[in-house]
């Protein structure tokens, strides 16, 4: 599968586009970040190596399902900010909307930004009745964006060896916001 595949999304700051080797090299640099590194598991595999391997596995998943996780760029800069997209490993309760961006683009909006366009090609583009989001009760965060698009909190699921918060929006929940904005 090439690039080419995966479907670039605008938004008036963004790309949404597929992953490519070179970046390793930025998603690594914001995975030193320890706050950062606290959100995102990897298995006890070197750190560099385990950016190339997350980024195999998102492209592998637009392979085989034909949706899933986008490199997220500066429009402006062209730089690696972070990862978003939709996407629903094995074993994954649900189909996902999830986001992680470095810190030094947190409190900009980006992330709300990023999820919505997610969501609204989500709901476009693919035959689903609803979206989730697995977040972490800690994750405040996380749980503001989620609360910014729409998702609402569903209560605790099984996920990996515990629980994790689940917030969700269904399709007649994202079109009546769809109406709302646009009336």
């Amino acid at each position: 599968m090439t690039n080419l595949d995966v479907p670039v999304v605008d938004t008036e700051r963004l790309i949404l586009r597929g992953f490519r080797e070179t970046d390793v090299d930025g998603l690594f640099a914001l995975a030193q970040d320890p706050l950062i590194a606290e959100y995102v598991t990897y298995n006890n595999a070197p750190l560099r190596e385990a950016c190339w391997r997350s980024i195999a596995l998102w492209i592998g998943h637009w392979a085989l399902r034909g949706f899933g996780i986008w490199a997220v760029e500066d429009r402006s800069t062209g730089t690696l900010i972070g990862r978003i997209g939709i996407w629903q490993p094995e074993g994954w309760p649900g189909i996902e909307v999830g986001w992680l961006l470095g810190r030094a683009f947190w409190g900009q909006g980006y992330a709300t930004e990023a999820a919505r366009a997610s969501l609204d090609w989500g709901f476009t583009d693919l035959d689903v009745s609803e979206l989730v989001s697995l977040i972490r009760p800690d994750n405040r965060r996380s749980i503001a964006v989620a609360e910014r698009i729409g998702e609402r909190y569903r209560g605790q699921v099984p996920f990996r060896s515990g629980m994790t918060g689940e917030w969700a929006i269904t399709r007649a929940e994202w079109e009546a916001a769809r109406r709302t904005q646009a009336g």
